[in-house]
């Protein structure tokens, strides 16, 4: 229900990235869109704004039928009744005073429209709230819903400001640990670094947090009872119920969808394309039941067709595209390698398909969507905003592979990225290396952090440390002389070639 938000609404349990955007935001002249899947905390981080930022917030949710419905009645009722002209948004300030008869529409309020896809009246009215209103004006919209009615409405583009808020990233996870502050002066590359018994013990509970973070995935409201001490079984059992809701809610916004019983299942096929690295325009153009649908009862091509494109218009599904070149990168390439976008969405698919995806091609494709998940939140540090897969054709005419090429500017260094659930060589991306096809190797894996001139290890609990590789290779640190004693302040001594780079005692 529409509501003046009381402080004891708001629960700042985590500090998310966006924040400090919705701060610089404030200062324009603009409404703000807050787009974002179901359960990702676009609600909860608007209040939080809300009460750190201003003098009140007024709560709107249109996912209230009551709440919409009055809303829209009302706000029509007085357009017609007073005949405003169309630059004229007092309809809304009328219909909004009369809903909550303390609104005050100032600038010191924020207005927070929640669930907009709920009512495409209120989608279309967008500029009167955001050109007529003197309060701030935040819309959330949820993916799903676009599928549904985007078509039928244009998105006034120059009254909004459009975020994007995902579920928590495990960078933004580890930012909220107890620990962060201390881990932010641990050189990880040092090899002495985690050896006495605080280190050996910060070392342990940043593993811990990884394997944990890869079970329950980032929903805020799993991340929030983890963070307050919750048991893990707890965590899990909260996120599946929140699956469970969106399975509901799918089932209600698109019709001739399958049972709740069929989704497990469902994605237990696409997690098994993904995870064996089947061409992916197979399985959506074929004529036929593509595999590996086959086998789904009473589900046609066309119907398994739609409910893979809904994943991806909903973004619990995203991809990488593949080159075969790092000098040519089409974005028109048909070839895709599919992730999933929640770690926790993933790991509820595969427990409820036990046998169609072996437990260690899970490991290995968990370790990959984790890396591909954690490049997209550092894009920062790249030249190239999308996440590449690496296909290059070697002398010997075999197609040599490796996991991600990212681009670094400004030097124009190429960074081969490969994912290694388990221990061992890399073959692959060492003839790609030799070959001159990339500048520097990094290879995330659950090993110890190594650092040398032309590859280095980081273990995955250490993923944000792939800024100081990138500084490196930005710098020209990173060769046959290399330095990093900018970077940590330490003294140096020059290695022999070929050498891995180790701290000064």
């Amino acid at each position: 229900m529409n509501k003046i938000i009381d402080a004891t609404d708001i629960n700042p349990w985590i500090n998310r990235s966006l924040s400090e955007e919705l701060v610089y935001w404030r200062g324009y002249n603009r409404g703000i869109l807050l787009h974002g899947p179901r359960q990702a905390g676009k609600t909860l981080l608007l209040k939080a704004f809300g009460q750190e930022n201003f003098k009140k917030t007024v709560y709107l949710d249109l996912a209230d039928e009551e709440s919409r419905i009055r809303f829209e009645s009302l706000s029509k009722a007085k357009f017609a009744e007073h005949g405003y002209p169309s630059n004229n948004g007092d309809f809304i300030i009328d219909t909004l005073n009369e809903m909550r008869k303390d609104m005050v529409d100032s600038p010191d309020t924020l207005l927070i429209v929640d669930e907009i896809q709920e009512s495409p009246y209120v989608y279309g009215k967008i500029r009167y709230f955001v050109r007529c209103l003197k309060c701030k004006v935040a819309f959330t919209g949820s993916y799903l819903g676009d599928f549904i009615f985007k078509s039928d409405v244009r998105e006034s583009a120059g009254d909004l400001v459009r975020l994007d808020l995902e579920t928590v990233s495990y960078l933004e996870f580890l930012k909220n640990r107890s620990f962060y502050e201390e881990y932010k002066t641990v050189d990880v590359f040092d090899s002495q670094a985690f050896r006495s018994q605080r280190g050996s013990e910060l070392k342990t509970a940043l593993r811990r947090g990884f394997y944990d973070y890869c079970q329950m995935g980032g929903y805020p409201e799993v991340i929030s009872s983890y963070l307050h001490g919750a048991p893990m079984e707890k965590c899990i059992n909260i996120r599946n119920l929140i699956v469970k809701d969106f399975y509901d809610e799918c089932n209600k916004k698109i019709e001739k969808l399958p049972e709740l019983k069929d989704w497990d299942e469902i994605l237990g096929r696409i997690a098994y394309a993904v995870v064996n690295d089947k061409e992916w325009t197979k399985v959506l153009e074929s004529e036929n039941q593509p595999f590996p649908f086959k086998g789904i009862s009473g589900r046609s091509a066309e119907e398994i067709d739609r409910i893979v494109k809904w994943f991806t218009v909903t973004k619990m599904i995203d991809h990488s595209f593949i080159t075969t070149t790092p000098f040519v990168r089409s974005l028109t390439s048909p070839y895709v390698k599919l992730f999933f976008t929640d770690l926790g969405f993933l790991q509820h698919v595969i427990s409820k398909t036990p046998g169609l995806v072996l437990e260690s091609d899970a490991k290995g494709f968990m370790a990959e969507n984790f890396a591909f998940l954690a490049l997209r939140n550092l894009k920062h540090l790249f030249r190239d905003q999308e996440v590449w897969k690496y296909d290059s054709k070697g002398l010997n005419g075999i197609y040599e592979e490796a996991d991600f090429i990212k681009f670094v500017s400004p030097v124009n260094k190429r960074l081969l990225i490969e994912v290694k659930n388990k221990r061992g060589s890399t073959p692959r991306s060492d003839k790609v290396l030799a070959r001159g096809e990339a500048d520097y190797i990094v290879k995330f894996m659950d090993a110890d952090a190594k650092l040398g001139e032309t590859s280095a290890v980081i273990p995955f609990f250490a993923i944000d440390r792939l800024q100081v590789i990138v500084e490196m290779l930005e710098a020209g640190k990173i060769g046959a002389k290399t330095r990093r004693m900018e970077f940590f302040n330490s003294k140096y001594e020059e290695p022999e070639a070929g050498k891995q780079v180790r701290n000064p005692k």
